[in-house]
């Protein structure tokens, strides 16, 4: 029995293998398409990765979990579609609107724009069943958003 027991110990230290870790420490070259896979001889191969999932690639090759998101404020009702767009007149002023039904309201620096203790607020004549629908342009200072059946 004790032989048999030795035995056993001697089959599993002899059958051990080495795990190997690698540090993976530069992602340079981002998220590659699946063209790539197995293109080995490719020199930028070994510099990416099939996947970064909420992952940013910084210009010196590391890679960094993406900053995740603030709640600022509830939208005017829940409920309905509503559409966030960027406006962006300089590096110093920059917006959020909130297109909703029939309304628009702004953000800025973190923080809805208050008139009187309550949101901004404009008018808008596009109902819940447009906003998906809008399109915009930005030059320098001014927006114009349209609705294919709207006038502009």
């Amino acid at each position: 029995m004790k032989r048999l027991i030795f035995l056993l110990l001697c089959a599993t230290a002899c059958g051990r293998t080495t795990v190997q870790t690698v540090n993976l420490n530069n992602f340079s070259a981002g998220e590659l398409s699946p063209m790539m896979n197995s293109r080995v001889d490719f020199p930028k191969y070994k510099l990416g990765a099939k996947t970064l999932e909420n992952m940013l690639v910084t210009s010196q090759g590391p890679i960094q979990r993406r900053p995740g998101t603030k709640y600022i404020a509830s939208v005017k009702t829940a409920a309905d579609p509503t559409r966030i767009i960027p406006l962006q007149f300089s590096a110093e002023f920059s917006y959020i609107i909130e297109l909703g039904d029939k309304y628009a309201r702004f953000y800025r620096n973190g923080a809805q724009i208050q008139s009187a203790g309550s949101p901004y607020e404009i008018v808008t004549p596009w109902d819940k069943t447009d906003v998906f629908e809008l399109q915009w342009a930005q030059d320098a200072n001014e927006m114009r958003i349209v609705h294919p059946d709207y006038e502009p």
